[in-house]
């Protein structure tokens, strides 16, 4: 869509405890804005019923 952009995100969790996490940003040409991953502590919030229910089913 003109004018939009579009960010994809994914995670991983290992059994271990640690975690890792990235994201890409395209805009409707398909150019990357940026490019993220950190081993920093983070906070993220989303409003996706599947998600949540993935996480009340690990039972962690």
């Amino acid at each position: 869509m003109v004018g939009w952009v579009k960010l994809n995100t994914d995670g991983s969790f290992a059994e271990n405890g640690t975690a890792g996490a990235g994201m890409v940003l395209r805009d409707d040409r398909g150019l990357s804005f940026a490019i993220q991953r950190s081993d920093l502590p983070i906070i993220i919030e989303m409003d996706s019923i599947v998600e949540v229910k993935l996480i009340q089913a690990m039972d962690i």
